[in-house]
Formats: structure tokens, C-alpha cells, sequence
């Protein structure tokens, strides 16, 4: 790696108690500058807000914290393990991407869902290109179209815009169709869908369920 490259995943190094604070505590440290002079872990966050993106600092480090509160159940010796398996491309790649996507993500729900995702690659539980896969497609969707999910767990019938948005990203995939009415010039057909395989990942690993 670039000895000049702030990389996210210098982070998670950290064997530091901060981040497995609860967020509301963690919210208020960030409302206080002094103790985020004074804290380590905080000045390598601080570090990675200012690399120049548009949005303030602050929404930064928030998303931040989202994303590394979920990561709190993992244990240091997992984390270096999952570093230690990464050759210089991968680890450059994912933790920039993770600055990267943090910064575009539009809300605080996203960074949490990227937390979880990089967790179940720590574990072992997802690959390494499935993790960067949902990533990405969770900054090209809204939240309330991740979280319409779980309805496709069963085979029904479905229509609306989510329904496009989903199946443009490879998560949802249609079974079948029939014929809902017609008319002397037109007969009227709805879709049926189910999730796909990577839809269902996406299902368990982020807990989409619980919504």
C-alpha cells in the first residue's frame, strides 16, 4: 500500500473498546471536538473525511460510525486474519471503495448495511467479490427498495418501480407470468418473482427480515 494512502481498513486494526460503544454514545462523541482530538482511532476517522469529498465532515465520520458499530462482534484476531488474506490490490481496492461508497452513500442505513456486509466477509460467511457486488448496488438503490426485499421470499406477483430497480440490479428474477384481464384488443399479463441468489444473500446477511 501507498505509505501516503489512508486506507478504511486500517481501522479495523483497531483493537480499541470505541467501537464497540453504543452508537448513541458514539453520536455524542462526535458532538464533543476536544475528546476528538484526544482519541487515536478518531484522528485516522478524521483523517479519511478529509480527503477531499463534498459533503461535511461530519455526515462522514456519522456514516462512518454506522459502519463500524456493526463490525463490533468481530474479534481482532478475525479482522487481522481477513487483512492478512488480502494480497496489496485487494486490500487497496476494499478500503478505498469503503471511503469511496461511504462518502456516496445517502444515508445512515446504507453505511450501516456495509458494516454487516464486511463483517460476513470477516467471517468467512461471503466472498470477498460478493461483499464489493452488494455494496455497489446498494449505493444505485433507495433504502425503501433494499428493504422490499424480503417480500420476494415467496412467489407472488409484484408490480411498482421497486420491482424494476430490483431486478435491474440481479436481485429479484421473474418465474412466470398470467393473464390478469383482457379486453376485445389486449390482454392485460403480471410478472411473478422470487429473489435471486444473490437477492437472498443480501436477505440474510443485512437481516432485511426484521423490517
Amino acid at each position: 500500500m501507498n505509505k501516503n494512502e489512508t486506507n478504511a481498513l486500517e481501522i479495523i486494526k483497531s483493537d480499541s473498546s470505541f467501537i464497540t460503544e453504543a452508537s448513541d454514545s458514539i453520536i455524542h462523541l462526535l458532538n464533543d471536538s476536544n475528546v476528538v482530538d484526544d482519541i487515536p482511532i478518531i484522528g485516522l476517522i478524521t483523517k479519511l473525511g478529509k480527503i477531499g469529498f463534498g459533503l461535511s465532515n461530519h455526515l462522514f465520520e456519522k456514516k462512518l460510525y454506522s459502519f463500524l458499530f456493526e463490525i463490533k462482534d468481530t474479534t481482532l484476531e478475525e479482522r487481522n486474519s481477513f487483512i492478512k488474506k488480502l494480497d496489496e490490490k485487494e486490500y487497496s481496492e476494499i478500503g478505498n471503495s469503503i471511503t469511496i461508497l461511504l462518502e456516496k452513500y445517502d444515508s445512515l442505513t446504507k453505511a450501516k448495511y456495509l458494516g454487516m456486509l464486511l463483517k460476513a466477509s470477516i467471517k468467512e460467511e461471503i466472498t470477498n467479490e460478493t461483499f464489493m457486488r452488494i455494496a455497489l448496488i446498494i449505493n444505485r438503490l433507495m433504502v425503501f427498495d433494499i428493504q422490499k426485499l424480503p417480500l420476494f421470499l415467496n412467489e407472488i406477483p409484484h408490480t411498482g418501480n421497486y420491482v424494476i430497480e430490483l431486478e435491474n440490479q440481479g436481485l429479484i428474477e421473474k418465474t412466470g407470468l398470467k393473464m390478469q384481464g383482457q379486453n376485445s384488443h389486449t390482454n392485460y399479463w403480471i410478472y411473478y418473482y422470487r429473489l435471486s441468489n444473490l437477492g437472498t444473500v443480501m436477505v440474510i446477511k443485512l437481516k432485511l427480515y426484521e423490517h
